[in-house]
């Protein structure tokens, strides 16, 4: 059992934390809340499997940049169909 000195310590950074970084600089031009919110299930996918040593950050943050992208045309398909609607 966890003593009062030990329970008020501070949660230790996960050692990956730092290099994460990067990771969440990504998905800042995605303009939709629907793309936003996928991006962030992946985001969250993608980090859990890096901790878990599934992955490299470095094959985490290409899978990433490649699902922005694809996520943008996305977005550019939509709105040139509401375009064309109008």
């Amino acid at each position: 059992m966890e003593t009062m000195k030990e329970q008020l310590q501070p949660r230790q950074p996960h050692p990956l934390e730092e290099e994460l970084t990067p990771l969440y600089l990504l998905g800042a031009t995605l303009q939709t809340a629907d793309a936003r919110r996928r991006f962030e299930g992946v985001l969250g996918n993608i980090v859990r499997e890096i901790k878990s040593g599934m992955c490299t950050v470095e094959q985490g943050y290409a899978y990433l940049e490649n699902f922005e992208l694809h996520m943008m045309a996305e977005q550019v398909k939509a709105e040139a169909s509401i375009t064309a609607g109008s």
